[in-house]
């Protein structure tokens, strides 16, 4: 086999996270990132094989470490990697919103008009 065919292959260090493939929100107060949607991938230690205080020169773990250490992040491995405007991010798992945000549903898209706009019909008593 000619050299640089085979593929280094990262073992997995823990269980694929249970976000990974799903679109969560990121929670406001987050700086520079608070509100914003996050494409998760999986957790850092299996994307990299190790852990994010460990990845020295990678952009994205130096801008978590800068964040970490200015914010009080918990200085763990419950560390996600995913996309932010397509650009790569570190996200602890306590800086994620409650509640993922919703998937995009495939099917018909209605539009509900409102037939009453004066207000005075029977649906309307009560308001």
């Amino acid at each position: 086999m000619r050299r640089g065919l085979l593929r280094r292959v990262r073992p997995v260090i823990r269980e694929r996270s249970p976000l990974a493939g799903q679109t969560v929100t990121i929670r406001a107060d987050v700086p520079r990132l608070g509100g914003k949607q996050y494409v998760v991938e999986d957790w850092w230690q299996n994307v990299t094989g190790g852990s994010w205080m460990d990845a020295e020169g990678n952009p994205a773990a130096l801008i978590y470490a800068m964040r970490s250490g200015l914010t009080g992040i918990p200085t763990d491995n419950e560390v996600l990697y995913g996309k932010v405007d397509g650009l790569g991010q570190l996200v602890h798992v306590s800086e994620l919103a409650a509640e993922p945000a919703a998937p995009a549903k495939p099917g018909r898209e209605f539009l509900f008009v409102d037939t009453d706009p004066i207000g005075d019909g029977p649906e309307d008593v009560g308001r």
